[in-house]
């Protein structure tokens, strides 16, 4: 599986021919014509198993919080999630996370939480910096992550900083 970051909360996943892609609220399923899921409910698209779960966002308005199975790993996107904290019925609607995508005003919640690795989303360094900084960690830019389900062995909160 290959992540990159795009900048501004975006992101594309491949494993192969699949890919699977988060921009603007919404997760696309395959390439330019694949499948756009938005908003709350259960999907299943090509093999692919897609939870969005309701919250609040900017404005008031509706962010969904996406719990993807994609390739034998469990990946989270929390959109523009405006609470960093969630009540307990939506992590377990959540359920257990191999890689959360966390906006970087976020940091308790990537810890409790639980993920084997978190990538933070952040717009510029300043943000990415200060996340950092509450998280405990070092600046480590990679320009993707290069994953398999066995690299997620003994993993526990690691960050990993992607450069867009």
């Amino acid at each position: 599986m290959v992540i990159q970051y795009l900048g501004q909360g975006e992101l594309k996943i491949a494993q192969g021919e699949s890919s699977i892609s988060f921009a603007d609220g919404k997760l696309r399923i395959g390439g330019r014509d694949g499948f756009d899921i938005y908003g709350p409910g259960e999907y299943e698209v090509d093999g692919t198993f897609v939870k969005g779960i309701g919250s609040t966002g900017v404005g008031g308005k509706i962010n969904t919080i996406y719990s993807v199975l994609f390739d034998d790993i469990r990946l989270c996107h929390l959109g523009a999630l405006v609470d960093d904290s969630l009540n307990a019925e939506t992590k377990e609607a959540i359920g257990e996370i191999d890689v959360l995508f966390v906006p970087t005003d976020a940091p308790k919640l990537a810890s409790a939480l639980a993920p084997k690795i978190v990538v933070p989303m952040y717009k510029d360094k300043s943000d990415l910096h200060k996340f950092l900084k509450e998280m405990g960690e070092k600046e480590n830019m990679q320009d993707k992550l290069l994953l398999k389900k066995k690299d997620l062995e003994g993993k526990d909160g690691e960050v990993v900083c992607l450069s867009f």
